[in-house]
């Protein structure tokens, strides 16, 4: 379902977008980290509804939010749920959900490492 070769999270993109500012990195970092878990929660609620039209918004959103701070895989994940939304085809949301909440896994735990560090 993903492309595993995509990175868990791309510190370079993060880099970029930040310009190094740690400071700036804690604070898209943090917001990212308090955020998601919501996002998840209402994507996971959409589906329960049966509405594609708030999934496809949600997940458009989560996927920005990935691929804007360098979550990739989960951003590609993200892209195939609003894909399906958008196309009004559900079946099979709830396995592609599983699938984000397992990157975000990941990519919680790097990205607290990552904070760890930056605070050290």
């Amino acid at each position: 379902m993903t492309d595993n070769n995509a990175p868990v999270f791309d510190f370079e993109r993060l880099e970029e977008i930040t310009a190094g500012d740690a400071e700036f990195t804690h604070e898209l970092v943090s917001e990212f980290l308090d955020n998601t878990p919501d996002a998840l929660d209402c994507l996971e609620a959409s589906i329960a509804d049966g509405n594609c039209a708030q999934v496809q918004l949600e997940a458009h959103g989560l996927k920005g939010s990935c691929y804007s701070l360098g979550a990739q895989r989960m951003g590609l994940v993200a892209q195939i749920l609003e894909t399906m939304a958008h196309d009004g085809n559900l079946a099979g949301a709830e396995a592609v959900l599983a699938a984000i909440r397992q990157a975000w896994t990941e990519v919680d735990h790097v990205l607290r490492s990552h904070l760890t560090r930056l605070a050290a």
